[in-house]
């Protein structure tokens, strides 16, 4: 991820105002990219899971429900993530 002071180090003649849009999508991005990728997905568990005496919720990484096993198959849309806060606001 770039610093601020590596952006303006590379944007020499833009304005500020354009320098801190760029910096602002920049972040935004990679924050949306990194929930993305570390989204958990919580499962509820309402009577005991089969053949075992748990209840309640277990919490996992999308990745691994993605796999399958004994979450089933569930995944995360990431791309409801990397669209839930457009770029055009930041202006």
């Amino acid at each position: 991820m770039i610093t601020a002071q590596e952006l303006f180090d590379q944007m020499d003649e833009c304005t500020s105002t354009e320098m801190m849009v760029v910096f602002a999508k920049l972040h935004v991005e990679a924050a949306l990219k990194a929930a993305a990728e570390k989204a958990t997905m919580k499962l509820e568990y309402p009577e005991p899971y089969e053949y075992s005496n748990e209840t309640g919720l277990t919490f996992a990484s999308a990745d691994e429900i993605s796999r399958g096993g004994e979450y089933g198959s569930v995944e995360v849309e990431q791309d409801s993530i990397l669209n839930a806060y457009p770029l055009e606001n930041i202006q």
